[in-house]
């Protein structure tokens, strides 16, 4: 999931988390729009931001949470210095799939560190707690180290304690790219290996993404196209690992 630290935001923000890929899930290109506040425009590191979003479904590396049903969420983000960075989110949706899954609450916090030439370093230590009716919680923990290339380009690695619920822990490593054409429109996609530890049920499984975001005073709507290799589809279902397009539209309310 995301890391508004190191997703995908818009240019006037800094502290994004590991979140998915729309709805309040996103790329994993945030690093690079943060980068850019932070170096470029030297922005208040101490104001907080809150955003409320609605989509047509929350989509993890090609995966829907949402077992393809509308979410809403709501998050707040906090860069307590230049460096020190927290944040939660909660995103809901109705109840669906033979779990009766009706969303998650994701916080975290991070720290974040400026380097030569243009890059930066970002570590996060997120806690995912999922609403859903079955034995085996999907909650978990995950921490994540992004580097950041020239405001263009990041190199992410994550590990997970748990995949799922299925008690086996994950690694990933992400490439994304970030690019703004102006100052209303941004382009952003990335690519992902999900390498969960071995297990019968469990193999490793590719996934890419690419969005556009048309960004307004207030807030940004966001096209974006999701892709996983059929590797994902035992434990995921067919219905949640199709190719599938997103919509998302998010206001900042302060």
């Amino acid at each position: 999931m995301c890391n508004k630290k190191t997703q995908l935001c818009s240019t006037n923000r800094k502290s994004r988390e590991d979140k998915p890929e729309s709805s309040t899930i996103k790329s994993g290109t945030g690093i690079l729009a943060v980068c850019t506040c932070l170096i470029s425009q030297n922005l208040c590191a101490e104001q907080p931001s809150i955003s409320i979003s609605i989509a047509s479904e929350s989509v993890n590396h090609g995966i829907s949470l949402s077992n393809e049903e509308p979410t809403i969420g709501l998050s707040y983000d906090h860069n307590l210095s230049d460096n020190f960075f927290v944040g939660a989110e909660v995103s809901i949706h109705k109840t669906s799939g033979p779990n009766k899954r009706q969303g998650w609450q994701h916080i975290y916090g991070g720290y974040f560190i400026s380097l030569e030439d243009d890059k930066a370093l970002s570590f996060s230590l997120s806690r995912y707690t999922f609403n859903a009716d079955f034995p085996a919680s999907w909650d978990y923990n995950q921490l994540r180290v992004d580097l950041s290339l020239a405001f263009s380009l990041a190199v992410s690695y994550s590990y997970s304690d748990s995949y799922y619920g299925r008690g086996n822990n994950s690694q990933r490593i992400e490439l994304s790219w970030l690019h703004h054409f102006n100052e209303k429109y941004t382009l952003s996609t990335a690519a992902g290996l999900t390498k969960p530890e071995k297990h019968v049920y469990l193999e490793d499984f590719v996934d890419a993404n690419i969005s556009v975001t048309r960004h307004f005073e207030r807030g940004r709507f966001n096209i974006g196209y999701h892709y996983v290799d059929d590797s994902s589809e035992f434990i995921h279902g067919l219905q949640n690992t199709d190719p599938r397009l997103t919509l998302t539209y998010e206001w900042d309310l302060y």
